[in-house]
């Protein structure tokens, strides 16, 4: 039986409060967890779980017992909260008219009051059923009245939900309660309309939860977690009636909503135990102590980096003043109290729970950093979405759990003034006097802080140092001017990282033996990525299909990640998402285009795949303009094996090696081992394949800027010039050419009656026809003739020669009536036009006899041969 939950068993109480002796040097940061029952619960027992027997019970408290949460999350101090939840009895009982809305501003006044003094201390909320109600309710009401609730909404860190019915309750409706009830009590004795916010499809609870989730679009949201049972409960005896077996909050119901920022986990067990644990050793505890684990450890850097976005962005609800002064309050506080290993955690991202994969890498960070004492510096490139951030991300998670006393510091590094807000952030987390003194460079005080060897071990993140100009450049607010890279603390027990998607960046930074590339995934990694993306593991179809998409997708973290985000949202599988790259190349760019949300990446910044280089196009475009060009010239030729020979000349050649260099070092395209055809004939002619995907991007930004059209009359201007004659030596060349000119022919681009077009049409024409591909030269043929008689017309002696080519292609695929046909056209055409003894008509009666010849007509042949060489005689002379 439920014990009843007396007014002193009501409010907040704290169940364990982080202490240390006053000497205590921790740096880590204070953080509350608040935990609220659900109904007809009591808030201690709520909590506990006998690990006795029922003879000699003991209960564990898993939130105050020393050994459970509080030695897990140890700086927290960890509250739960009580209120009378009691909706039936007898008239011993206070029997309550339960709402959620009335509970909650119960909770939020006690919460003002209890943390008046640290408003913004980083706030993580466990609920139990409709415990999870009261916290939504809340955190909506403190989110729309951030005056008489400061600091509620903008320091929540983190939700844990045990079975809270957010789409209702499933086992015994309410009526069935109320009937079950009224076997017990009399009608005056139960208060069945508390019950009604549980009801599936109840209008306030729809209302409820779709208010709070409007609030996830803020930047920064909390990470959520979500637990469901898999065991039913014996609902029943809620009321004390008959049992009846059922599941109560079933998993749709028990999961806030179906987007990736919102996790859900099942636990083994019922109802009315999920929330109960007593063992550290206890299967489900493990997973629920990982998850606030890492919440905790998140906590303060994701508070933080909600306070600098709103600092940053005036007139914002939350009020940035506020925030950054509670903050710098929360550090010198906590110097007293017993937390963490001495360490700072300045991190703005939650970790990445589908990271997989890297493994080389991770162990290859950790031996650059930590194989022994000394200040290192490494830089991290690869192409944009290749997943370098969260390579570095899952490295700082991973070196706080087996590092603890090293603290680590994240800067997004794309500007000199978020790098200069980081340092100020990172000063008032290490306390430094005089931040806020104009005359006083700060961002050399926190190097000179960092470069003190007293302050421990320590690892700075600057990620997204793409421009490497920037560091060179002259900041700082003292009297004298330093390079932005000459801030960069240095000390024996620390170390730096960068990301880029520079090569040229990272050399740069960092020395040649520190300079690490992230590559794409290999199909195992990739395929795992995918697997753990979607909602639905069915939309994962076979792993045929699956195989091919990666591979469309160039196992490209950022392409799957956004792949699998719009097969959720749409609920379609991984074949119907690969049918959308049959479509047009406009069409496809929109689908890769589509934004979606991404707790690792900023805000700022551009997500989907078709975007997220155009910052690097711009950069290019600037710094190395030959780069840029070469690069929207090869997005107009086929992605694969494009020869060096084939690029536009400029002068001097270094200017060439350099734009080559730019765009290697992006990872936009890579250097193939020349061929062997290629090491015989074109001696050092080197290949390169353009990434897939950015060549799709590159010409889409070419689209946007009205310069595709342009570019692509260049490619097919340089293809004619280059393009070389049907002479056998050749070959190798127009072997190498032909995919580059097959594509740019194909362009809509480019009306038919170009010159350059026909002039590269006719030229491919003639090799395929020297190659012996009789069949692949027909068509090209048949264009060319077609726009050759509208322009000059078919009488025209271009025109003659390119029908004659034509009747050859038929000839040899044995086509004999149709070549008959056109050459007795060509033959008789010539005649009229150029004379029966011009070279051409000769030619023509030559090309007919074969054809006779070759169909047996050995009677038609020998006199059309006769005629030939009667002609021959007495134009070129017997002996020509």
């Amino acid at each position: 039986m439920v014990r009843l939950v007396t007014e002193d068993d009501t409010g907040l109480r704290v169940l364990y409060e982080p202490s240390a002796p006053e000497t205590s040097d921790t740096r880590a940061q204070k953080i509350d967890i608040v935990a609220v029952h659900g109904i007809g619960a009591h808030p201690d027992d709520t909590w506990s779980k006998n690990v006795g027997s029922p003879e000699e019970p003991q209960y564990v408290n898993w939130l105050q017992d020393p050994g459970m949460l509080p030695s897990t999350v140890p700086n927290a101090r960890i509250l739960r909260y009580g209120y009378e939840s009691q909706w039936f009895g007898d008239d011993t009982v206070d029997r309550v008219r339960l709402k959620a809305s009335t509970i909650a501003v119960q909770l939020l006044l006690e919460l003002h009051v209890e943390r008046e003094e640290f408003p913004y201390r980083p706030l993580i909320f466990v609920a139990h059923c409709f415990g999870g109600l009261v916290v939504l309710k809340a955190l909506r009401q403190a989110f729309d009245n951030t005056r008489k609730w400061p600091g509620i909404f903008a320091s929540t860190a983190g939700l844990v939900f045990f079975g809270t019915p957010f789409r209702g309750t499933e086992g015994m409706k309410q009526s069935e309660m109320i009937e079950a009830a009224l076997s017990r009590y009399r009608p005056d004795q139960i208060q069945g309309e508390s019950l009604r916010i549980l009801v599936p499809g109840d209008e306030f609870l729809q209302d409820s939860v779709d208010r709070f989730l409007e609030t996830r679009s803020e930047p920064h949201p909390a990470p959520v977690a979500c637990f469901y049972e898999t065991k039913s409960s014996n609902v029943g005896a809620i009321v004390g009636s008959s049992v009846k077996r059922e599941f109560v909050v079933n998993e749709t119901s028990g999961c806030l909503d179906h987007s990736d920022s919102i996790e859900k986990y099942p636990l083994a067990r019922t109802h009315f135990d999920m929330n109960k644990f007593g063992r550290v050793s206890e299967p489900s505890y493990k997973i629920v102590r990982k998850i606030m684990t890492d919440m905790a450890v998140a906590a303060p850097g994701l508070v933080l980096a909600r306070s600098q976005y709103y600092r940053n962005h005036k007139g914002s609800r939350f009020g940035h003043t506020h925030v950054s002064s509670s903050l710098r309050l929360e550090d010198n506080h906590v110097s007293s109290t017993v937390g963490i290993p001495k360490a700072h955690f300045y991190v703005p991202f939650g970790r990445n729970k589908l990271f997989v994969g890297r493994g080389p890498q991770l162990e290859e960070m950790d031996t650059k950093f930590f194989a022994e004492d000394s200040y290192r510096k490494v830089a991290v490139f690869g192409l944009g979405g290749v997943g370098k951030t969260q390579v570095v991300l899952e490295f700082a998670y991973r070196t706080r759990e087996k590092r603890p006393d090293c603290s680590i510091f994240w800067i997004p590094a794309s500007s000199v003034e978020k790098v200069k807000q980081a340092y100020l952030d990172i000063g008032q987390l290490l306390q430094i006097p005089g931040l806020t003194d104009e005359k006083i460079d700060a961002m050399q005080l926190v190097k000179q802080k960092l470069s003190q060897e007293s302050v421990g071990r320590w690892l700075l993140i600057l990620d997204s140092a793409d421009d490497a100009d920037m560091w060179f450049q002259k900041v700082g607010n003292g009297p004298q001017t330093t390079a932005l890279i000459d801030y960069l603390p240095r000390s024996s027990k620390g170390s730096v990282v960068f990301t880029t998607r520079d090569r040229k960046a990272a050399l740069k930074m960092a020395s040649a033996k520190d300079v690490m590339e992230i590559r794409e995934m290999d199909k195992n990694v990739a395929t795992n990525l995918l697997e753990n993306s979607l909602m639905d593991p069915t939309a994962a179809d076979n792993q045929e299909t699956r195989l091919k998409l990666l591979d469309r997708l160039t196992y490209l973290p950022l392409a799957i990640v956004q792949a699998a985000a719009y097969m959720n949202a749409n609920g379609i599988m991984v074949s119907d998402y690969l049918s959308l790259f049959e479509d047009t190349e406009e069409n496809v760019i929109e689908v890769l285009s589509k934004d979606f949300e991404d707790e690792g990446r900023y805000r700022d910044l551009k997500n989907p795949v078709a975007t997220t280089w155009l910052i690097s196009f711009e950069q290019i475009r600037h710094r190395d303009p030959l780069a840029a060009e070469y690069l929207s010239y090869m997005s107009c030729l086929d992605a694969n094996r494009i020869p060096k020979s084939l690029l536009p000349a400029a002068q001097p050649r270094e200017r060439v090696f350099s734009a080559i260099g730019t765009l290697a070092g992006y990872s936009f395209i890579t250097k193939r081992t020349a061929d062997s055809y290629t090491k015989d004939t074109v001696t050092g002619d080197q290949l390169f394949d353009l990434h897939r995907l950015v060549h799709l991007a590159t010409r889409n930004w070419l689209r946007e800027k009205k310069t595709l059209e342009e570019w692509t009359k260049k490619a097919i201007t340089r293809l004619a010039e280059v393009f070389p004659t049907h002479d056998h030596e050749n070959q190798v060349f127009w072997t190498a050419y032909l995919p580059h000119a097959h594509y740019v022919l194909e362009s809509p681009l480019l009306g038919a009656d170009n010159i350059e077009r026909l002039t590269l049409l006719k030229k491919v024409a003639l090799c395929l026809l020297a190659d012996g591909k009789y069949f692949e030269a027909e068509a090209p043929f048949v264009e060319v003739i077609e726009t050759i008689s509208r322009v000059l017309g078919a009488e025209h002696p271009f025109t003659l020669a390119n029908m004659a080519n034509l009747a050859s292609t038929y000839r040899n695929q044995g086509r004999w009536k149709e070549a008959e046909e056109l050459e007795v056209q060509v033959m008789e055409t010539s005649k009229r036009v150029l004379g029966e003894e011009h070279p051409n008509t000769l030619t023509s009666m030559s090309n007919l006899a074969s054809t006779f010849w070759n169909q047996g007509r050995w009677k038609e042949a020998e006199e059309l041969q006769a005629k030939e060489l009667k002609i021959c005689s007495r134009v070129l002379g017997e002996e020509h």
